[in-house]
């Protein structure tokens, strides 16, 4: 069993403190033994989700059943969506891997090529497999958006669920894949070597778990019989050698993301609501108390902040334009600090182009296949093309395999079920939406560099 003691996931969601006095090191020290992460602190899981894996034993994302970490999965899941550069590159990658139809091609091996084209498919047979597919299997959406929903959860979080179900009806069977959210499966804590299962829920709370418990399936290859009688099975997809649960492919940028969001954020409250003080004031101390919460309670106030910002700052519904007082002769005048936020302009754009050409990369993506304007160099759809050829359709072409290959995995394993194997020799695929515009590119440049190896109708000789 994944125990109590070793963390289950191999990774582990620690307390922060970051005013925590540190100790001088004897001996030689690195530079990296120093820094220290500030994103655990934001991972850690809450009381009621502690009592969860506690109680019902499942795995946490990270971290171990006594001292779980699954908060690291919202993280991830969030920060998808507040970090800019993230959620574009996220949507675009997905639009151009999946933007088309499904097409029917003939099924190769992932491992090995033999280094020709496969024959094309035959219009017969493609026909026969749409029939059998739109027969047999059903989606629990459009194709393209289905795949679409798995590369978006793979990239996000580096995990994706779907749950295989079969159901007989006047002795014909029928299979029905469903996405599942990453929030909403849970492993079983179960002992090496014994199949895997995992919960399902929408809600992991101890109150709502024990009133409304949570759906139990196996993982593939074994099955659940379910209460109404169907069989399930779930299949997982998942990014690197984690036990349990993937991470995604880009976790070695999860600061400059984290940063990325948290500059936004810091924008947004400041422009919204001035979340920094402004101000701060020093008078000198009299007889009289200067700060009265008593006098300012009697008015109608809160406090005495309250009624210093309700009369004389810019949230007051109508502020006073003029204050006049007096002091005793003698006494020190006020003082005031006005605290500037920071929203130096260059400082936030220089920030901002570091933190997101730093994420393109780890993506596997580049400025001008995302839309910003790249000086220097070719210009229009000519430089644009040449650039998505190079660099992002590679990228593009490995995601959609892995999504594909994974999807089409599931469908041999349906086409097994149903008793219909000889299905299993062809597979979905799709193109970008701009693939004949990449295909006249290729053409005209193909054809430009042969009328530049000719002279006078004749074929230039090398040497």
């Amino acid at each position: 069993m994944a125990g109590t003691q070793e963390t289950c996931c191999d990774d582990t969601a620690t307390g922060y403190n970051p005013k925590m006095a540190r100790k001088r090191r004897s001996g030689r020290v690195k530079f990296i033994d120093n820094l220290r992460n500030p994103l655990p602190a934001e991972v850690q899981d809450s009381k009621l989700l502690k009592n969860v894996f506690s109680e019902f034993k499942y795995v946490p994302f990270a971290g171990s059943t006594d001292k779980s970490g699954h908060t690291l999965l919202y993280w991830y899941l969030d920060i998808a969506s507040l970090s800019h550069t993230t959620g574009a590159a996220i949507k675009k990658l997905n639009t151009y891997a999946f933007g088309s139809r499904a097409m029917f091609v003939r099924a190769e091996d992932p491992d090995y090529s033999l280094g020709i084209d496969p024959p094309a498919l035959s219009t017969a047979d493609a026909t026969a497999y749409y029939k059998a597919l739109t027969t047999y299997v059903s989606f629990d959406r459009r194709v393209s958006d289905f795949h679409k929903l798995i590369g978006t959860s793979y990239k996000a979080c580096g995990n994706a669920w779907v749950e295989m179900v079969i159901a007989v009806k006047n002795t014909e069977a029928r299979v029905t894949l469903h996405y599942h959210k990453p929030t909403r499966v849970l492993y079983k804590n179960t002992e090496a070597g014994e199949p895997r299962e995992v919960a399902i829920s929408p809600v992991w709370e101890t109150d709502y778990l024990r009133k409304y418990p949570a759906r139990e399936v196996m993982l593939y290859p074994n099955f659940t019989q379910a209460p109404d009688g169907t069989l399930r099975t779930m299949f997982h997809l998942k990014h690197g050698e984690n036990d349990w649960y993937g991470r995604p492919d880009t976790a070695f940028v999860d600061l400059e993301k984290a940063n990325e969001a948290q500059n936004s954020l810091y924008l947004v409250k400041q422009t919204g609501n001035q979340f920094t003080p402004r101000l701060i004031m020093e008078v000198e101390q009299g007889e009289d108390p200067v700060i009265d919460n008593q006098n300012a309670k009697e008015l109608g106030f809160e406090s005495f902040y309250d009624q210093l910002e309700a009369n004389m700052s810019n949230d007051a519904d109508d502020p006073q334009d003029v204050f006049f007082a007096s002091r005793p002769s003698g006494s020190r005048p006020m003082t005031i600090v006005q605290i500037k936020p920071n929203t130096n302009e260059s400082w936030f754009e220089k920030m901002g182009d570091l933190k997101s050409g730093n994420i393109l990369r780890a993506f596997g993506l580049t400025p001008r296949f995302m839309g910003v304007d790249v000086s220097g160099g070719l210009s229009g759809a000519e430089a644009f093309l040449t650039d998505y050829l190079t660099n992002n359709e590679p990228t593009i072409n490995d995601h959609r395999g892995t999504i594909t290959g994974f999807t089409n995995g599931i469908l041999s394993a349906a086409w097994d079920a149903l008793g219909m194997p000889d299905l299993k020799a062809v597979s979905l695929t799709f193109t970008a939406p701009i693939q004949k515009t990449v295909e006249d590119f290729k053409t005209r440049t193909s054809n430009a560099a042969s009328n530049n190896n000719t002279v006078g109708g004749s074929a230039v000789q090398p040497g």
